[in-house]
């Protein structure tokens, strides 16, 4: 008898054992579960708390319109050009004989040749005999006889220019008798239309809120152009420094460009006209956002006992702003105005065995971490 009671007493001490080391090699957060129950509130247990919901609701629009219009005003592109001396050079004279020539090499610099125009070498001659020659970046601009002390200005192509020029002058052949090809010049410049790139440019902030960014479906950006076709350039729009529109305008017509969500940004949206030459005037310029129709929250829970009570909890961003939102609970509303964080409701009344619904329409932009319907 005394040995069954050992052997029963051992068993026991094994099966201790063994429990006690199934304990210690839990995971933390189970062996807290296990051995603290009263912890854990989403236990279904008499008197312990339930979530009968726990949802990240996150963004909820406040806006009702289909369709908003940001006006833009009238805008003026017009290339205006301002002459400008790019170098003056000292008097020099070229020649060419028979037994050595003189040539002259300077450089002129261009800051910027894409907005510089109309570029002329002028000079005026002390004297002249046999043909003259120019070259600028090695090629040829100008060669042949002058028979005046004011000659015309040579002109320069623009598109043989570069941030750095090499100019060269020369007499070419031989004159009659031995007599040397010369060339003195006097009043040597290089001149040019600078255009003002302030004038080809015009930036105008568009507002885009929250709500209006979070529901975009599509955009519409409309102008009417009053231009020359024959001698304006393209027109560029940067919506926040991204390309969305370029091209020739449609002269005395609508011109249109579809934009899309991805394009804007919640805030202060820079919207910028370029105009590459010539001049135009955009009018009756506007930005048209389509939106998504806003939906509230609603989301549905069952019930499946009687509860003694239910809370609800909306736990919103701490932004300072204020929130405002229609709360539905099984169709009995509360009107929520707060600027803090955490918004708590007994609901327990409202609440029915079966199926259950909690919907949110907000009257001002909310964001909002979790919602909650907690039962005891």
């Amino acid at each position: 008898m005394n040995n069954r009671k050992a052997q029963a007493a051992g068993l026991i001490g094994i099966i201790t054992l063994l429990i006690i080391f199934y304990i210690i090699f839990l995971p933390p957060l189970e062996r807290e579960k296990l051995l603290s129950p009263e912890k854990f509130e989403n236990v279904s247990s008499t008197g312990v708390k339930k979530f009968l919901l726990d949802l990240p609701v996150g963004f909820l629009s406040a806006l009702q319109e289909k369709e908003i219009t940001h006006p833009v005003p009238n805008v003026v592109l017009e290339e205006v050009a301002e002459a400008k001396v790019l170098l003056e050079v000292p008097p020099f004279v070229v020649k060419r004989g028979w037994i050595g020539e003189q040539k002259k090499t300077f450089l002129f610099p261009i800051k910027n040749p894409e907005t510089t125009k109309n570029v002329q070498l002028v000079f005026s001659l002390a004297r002249f005999r046999g043909m003259l020659k120019v070259k600028i970046n090695n090629i040829d601009v100008f060669e042949g006889t002058l028979n005046t002390l004011q000659p015309e200005p040579i002109s320069i192509k623009s598109d043989i220019l570069q941030q750095q020029n090499t100019v060269e002058v020369e007499a070419t052949g031989t004159g009659i008798w031995f007599l040397p090809r010369i060339f003195e010049l006097r009043n040597v410049k290089i001149i040019a239309d600078i255009i003002e790139p302030a004038k080809l440019e015009a930036s105008h902030i568009i507002p885009i809120s929250a709500g209006e960014k979070e529901n975009l479906d599509h955009g519409t950006l409309r102008f009417f152009a009053i231009c020359d076709e024959n001698r304006v350039g393209s027109i560029s729009a940067l919506l926040n420094g991204k390309q969305i529109f370029k091209a020739t305008p449609d002269c005395g017509s609508i011109n249109q460009q579809e934009l899309f969500e991805e394009d804007f940004v919640e805030g202060k949206n820079l919207l910028t006209f370029l105009l590459d030459k010539g001049n135009a005037r955009l009018e009756q310029l506007t930005l048209k956002n389509r939106l998504k129709q806003a939906q509230p929250f609603v989301q549905f829970f069952q019930v499946e006992k009687a509860l003694k009570r239910a809370t609800l909890k909306i736990i919103f961003v701490d932004d300072k702003s204020n929130k405002k939102a229609e709360l539905n609970v099984n169709g009995q509303k509360t009107i929520i105005d707060q600027q803090v964080s955490l918004f708590e409701k007994d609901i327990t009344k409202a609440i029915k065995l079966g199926n259950n619904f909690v919907s949110l329409t907000p009257l001002t932009d909310l964001k909002i971490v979790s919602l909650q319907v907690v039962a005891e």
